[in-house]
């Protein structure tokens, strides 16, 4: 997962450097919309990134990824809307569409690797409570009694 995830990045930050190259040729209405739109796609980038000094737990990795994965959804659907009048290029709009295959699909191994750590999880802690139960004495637990005359 940690190639795919920056094999993901590399080609997200290839589609920020476009983004900011047509932000600039963009009408101010458009900046406007567009700059707060990557800007927060770059802070889920950034989290991403982060990820390679601190591991994060699966569940976490998910959240980041499905947030990313919904925003640059967003971000697409925008760009097509909006495509004309705010002069956004094919390739920048293919790039973003492109990657939107990608992060979807790390998002889908991410979160299918959180949800079987959770099942694991939870798993051992039915097994440790079933042991609980089994070693508390009463009828039957199998406590034994000393031999011979009392």
């Amino acid at each position: 997962m940690q190639r795919r995830a920056t094999g993901l990045v590399a080609g997200s930050m290839l589609a920020l450097a476009l983004g900011t190259t047509a932000a600039l040729a963009m009408p101010e209405s458009c900046q406007k919309d567009f700059v707060p739109l990557m800007d927060k796609r770059q802070k889920y980038i950034n989290t991403i990134n982060g990820y390679q000094k601190r591991k994060p737990t699966a569940a976490q990795a998910c959240s980041t990824f499905r947030g990313l994965a919904d925003h640059n959804q967003k971000i697409a659907k925008w760009m097509t809307a909006q495509k004309e009048w705010c002069q956004i290029p094919d390739d920048m709009l293919k790039g973003v569409t492109d990657a939107q295959g990608q992060i979807s699909q790390t998002r889908d191994n991410v979160c299918s690797a959180a949800a079987k750590q959770a099942k694991q999880i939870q798993q051992m802690k039915a097994q440790a409570a079933q042991q609980q139960q089994g070693r508390q004495p009463g009828v039957g637990s199998g406590v034994r009694l000393p031999a011979g005359a009392l």
